[in-house]
């Protein structure tokens, strides 16, 4: 008679699994967004490449005393910050997986364990966080080693140091995502909000203490020390990315016995958290979702915020039911804390990059340099935008379908919905993605001028993609599918990832291209008087672009909702 297999038997073929099917999926009916998916990370990955060996050869050319040092402070803090990003988006869709999902319902009605659940979870989602990782540190870390002439087995060696790293910032996201379920299963939105205005005050706080030490520290030897010791945090010897920092600086040098001992710690303390986090959800997973699942707030508020008036007044050139809808729109984004804090995420990469950008204009670089480090992050803001707009508003639509019943009894008709969510999505887009450009222009010192014609470069992104997610969400819908991940991986999804991309690539060319040409020719002094007549050329046909991406797919998505019976 055969012995019933173990239940970390059976959930390892349930990875297994679910592994298989997801490539089957992928290779067989996905192919399109897998290459789309596969060429942008090569993208990314080939201009992190590009610019990080640029840094090191021009560090290793100049033979800087105390390079090694520099070197090792800013890979540091690189893991530091990549660390916590890590624990954050780790817990967030860690909290997605466990909380949220249909599938651990299912299993929390069988007699699965409750640990066992949390091992499958965690490791999908460390594996989906981890990605991002790989993309930016690994080729930052190839860079270090060719500038520098590594030996063979740093890159060798490498994986064994990223996989050990991953496991540190994946526990310690989870315990907290355990934590706030268990202490706040109903204020979990405030008590996110109160840790991410505080982790945001105290890196403003460091942030500005470290620019004043950086500027004084330039002339002055102890000052110099001092801003050495501002990194004290990342440097500790308890800090897991000093571990990395050592271990990996010391396989560059020839020193692979002096990497062991890091390699060890991370290791080690790594699979220990890990641990923890299990037998911590060995008790606190259950008693966290049956909080969540049983009872609601007893001092339930209805009635709007002062952030959904701030949402309708930002619309106020909308009729008023339409502007009811935004708000309808805009409250279903702030109830989920995933979406908030994936947002939180990325913008705050993305703006740890822009704020980066300061020290290069500090290190008086060309301005040719400096108009190219612009252009990089408008492209690195547009890429956001397209991924904000695919993911949140484009599943909108399909996210309506049960609801288009309730909708249809309102005295509206079915293209005031497309405008209003165009509405609320071009103005969402344009808040954050000009704010970003406007603080990385002015950083970096940029002209009046090509502020100017990057905030409207920005307009234009908005508005297009804008319209590009509404319209085809509503000319592909999946009135199927109640979970939005899956409507953006439908065909529509691909559809509109692919048209945004090149909608993307296109008006950054037309719009920035010739005038940063012109601006080179002319020596980029920003007078307007100055500059050729075809700089400015790429502005009226971007405008024109933008005009037919908007309001295309719009009059189709329409005219498909109006045909449409519920």
């Amino acid at each position: 008679m055969n012995s019933p297999l173990s239940q970390g038997w059976l959930f390892q073929r349930l990875r297994f699994r679910i592994a298989r099917n997801a490539g089957t999926q992928l290779f067989g009916n996905s192919r399109v967004r897998l290459v789309t998916m596969v060429a942008c990370s090569v993208v990314v990955w080939a201009g992190v490449f590009v610019v990080a060996y640029l840094g090191f050869q021009l560090l290793a050319e100049r033979e800087i005393p105390g390079a090694g040092r520099i070197l090792e402070l800013l890979f540091n803090m690189m893991f530091f910050t990549l660390g916590g990003m890590l624990a954050l988006s780790s817990g967030l869709v860690l909290y997605a997986g466990l909380f949220n999902g249909a599938e651990t319902r299912f299993l929390l009605a069988t007699p699965a364990r409750a640990d066992q659940i949390f091992a499958l979870k965690f490791q999908s989602a460390v594996t989906f966080a981890g990605w991002a990782f790989v993309v930016l540190g690994a080729p930052i870390l190839i860079a270090y080693g060719i500038a520098f002439r590594a030996p063979w087995y740093f890159y060798a060696i490498l994986p064994a140091f990223f996989f050990a790293f991953l496991l540190l910032p994946g526990a310690v996201g989870a315990l907290i995502c355990l934590a706030f379920v268990n202490f706040f299963p109903h204020r979990r939105k405030q008590a996110l909000a109160g840790l991410l205005v505080g982790l945001a005050a105290l890196l403003g706080t460091w942030f500005y203490r470290t620019l004043l030490a950086a500027k004084a520290g330039l002339d002055d030897r102890d000052q110099l020390q001092g801003l050495f010791d501002m990194f004290a945090l990342a440097r500790g010897e308890f800090s897991p990315s000093d571990w990395m920092a050592r271990g990996l600086v010391a396989v560059a040098r020839r020193q692979p016995g002096d990497a062991m001992l890091p390699l060890a710690l991370l290791w080690t303390n790594g699979l220990m958290l890990y641990l923890a986090a299990a037998l911590t959800a060995k008790w606190a997973y259950r008693r966290g979702f049956n909080r969540m699942a049983t009872g609601g707030d007893l001092r339930q508020r209805y009635g709007g915020s002062w952030l959904d008036r701030l949402a309708e007044w930002s619309v106020f050139y909308l009729d008023r039911p339409t502007r009811v809808l935004v708000v309808k729109d805009f409250r279903t984004f702030r109830r989920e804390p995933v979406q908030i804090g994936q947002v939180v995420l990325f913008t705050f990469l993305l703006l740890l990059a822009v704020l980066n950008s300061r020290q290069f204009f500090q290190a008086d670089i060309p301005i040719a340099y400096q108009q190219g480090l612009s252009m990089l992050n408008m492209s690195a803001t547009g890429l956001l935008m397209c991924a904000y707009l695919g993911r949140f508003i484009y599943p909108l639509i399909s996210l309506e379908g049960k609801k288009f019943w309730i909708l249809g009894l309102l005295p509206l008709r079915r293209e005031q919905l497309l405008w209003g969510k165009l509405a609320f999505a071009v103005t969402g887009s344009t808040v954050l993605a000009g704010s970003i450009i406007l603080l990385s222009d002015l950083l970096l010192r940029m002209p009046a001028l090509t502020v100017a014609v990057h905030l409207l470069t920005v307009i234009l992104l908005a508005v297009g993609l804008s319209g590009l997610s509404v319209g085809i969400s509503a000319w592909l819908p999946n009135f199927r599918e109640t979970d939005p991940s899956k409507v953006v991986l439908g065909f529509g999804g691909t559809v509109n990832m692919l048209v945004g991309l090149g909608y993307l690539v296109v008006v950054i060319a037309v719009a920035c291209g010739p005038f940063h040409a012109a601006g080179a020719v002319e020596g980029f002094t920003g007078d307007p008087a100055r500059l050729p007549w075809w700089g400015f050329a790429g502005l009226p046909v971007a405008i024109g672009i933008a005009g037919v991406a908007t309001v295309v797919p719009m009059q189709i998505g329409a005219r498909t909702l109006r045909g449409m019976e519920f």
